[in-house]
């Protein structure tokens, strides 16, 4: 339930559902961290933490590598950072945030469902 800010994940032992937090530990290291919720219908959180100022360019893109946004072509500040893919109007499936700076590439995959 994303605007509940739930999670429901299923691991081994079953389907286990809790509250997403947003813990300060998971900032402690830069780079591209999480988008949340994951899977998500309509919009999702992209979250990352920058070590030092940078030029971040943030894309996603589709399983069939067509860039589909571009959320971020900026320079931006030392430390975390959080923006918003609204994914209305794409398909379900599997789509690819990829984080650009001057200190490397990094991508996650994200999951659209309706």
């Amino acid at each position: 339930d994303a605007g509940a800010n739930l999670v429901t994940t299923a691991c081994e032992s079953g389907w286990q559902s809790g509250e997403l937090k947003f813990e300060t530990a998971d900032l402690s290291e830069p780079g591209l961290r999480f988008n949340r919720p994951n899977p998500f219908q309509d919009a999702t959180e992209i979250v990352f933490v920058l070590p030092h100022e940078s030029h971040v360019m943030l894309e996603v893109y589709n399983v069939a590598g067509r860039r589909v946004a571009v959320l971020a072509d900026e320079i931006m500040s030392t430390g975390p950072h959080a923006i918003e893919w609204n994914a209305t109007g794409q398909p379900s499936g599997v789509y690819f945030c990829r984080l650009t700076t001057e200190t490397g590439v990094e991508s996650r995959r994200m999951v659209v469902i309706r």
